[in-house]
């Protein structure tokens, strides 16, 4: 299986910002690779051959996207990258909005051009009961039908299909990083050892 990483972590606050994403994006590498998978990562904070990122989601059995959440949504150099490359990518990652002239109102978004899985991994200061507590902010929506449903759709909009997702939760003030670990391991273990 050929997998391809987006690590999302980025230096903007300091030198140590993104580490922890840094260690869980090459612990994906290092499981990856060790259960004889192709990996290819990319660092959006780096400059960027549009063609050749193109070619990555186009090569791809597997899109794994690494992120921290900023501000309830993905960081905007992840969100430049994303549009510059998908953007690019009309031809080879999607071909129109699905949609024809004859019926203007069914099948939008099944223009994508990529048949496969997508899973996103995301680091959360929030604790997952932010998530799934009465009176608390998300309001009883887990991440994937609230803050990252709009991610979700701009895969399914390129044709890329839901994988389970996972996400680190509260790994700031209790980040208990051994336990999530473990279980992320656990995580990547169904995914990449079929």
């Amino acid at each position: 299986m050929n997998v391809f990483i987006i690590d999302g972590a980025s230096k903007v606050f300091s030198e140590t910002a993104g580490s922890l994403n840094d260690t869980i994006s090459a612990r994906i590498v290092e499981l990856a690779e060790e259960w004889g998978h192709e990996v290819v990562r990319t660092f959006v904070d780096d400059k960027h051959d549009l063609d050749l990122e193109v070619e990555k989601f186009v090569n791809a059995d597997l899109v794994i996207y690494h992120f921290p959440i900023w501000w309830f949504a993905v960081p905007y150099p992840l969100k430049q990258y994303i549009d510059d490359v998908l953007t690019h990518g009309y031809g080879k990652i999607f071909k129109n909005d699905g949609r024809s002239r004859k019926d203007p109102k069914r099948n939008y978004g099944k223009g994508g051009l990529l048949k496969g899985k997508c899973s996103l991994i995301s680091t959360w200061n929030a604790p997952l009961e932010a998530f799934t507590m009465e009176g608390e902010l998300m309001e009883t929506k887990l991440p994937d039908d609230g803050v990252l449903f709009g991610m979700r759709k701009m895969n399914n909009f390129i044709g890329l299909e839901d994988a389970p997702n996972f996400h680190f939760y509260d790994v700031v003030k209790d980040p208990n990083l051994e336990i999530q670990l473990q279980a992320f391991e656990v995580y990547l273990e169904k995914i990449l050892k079929n």
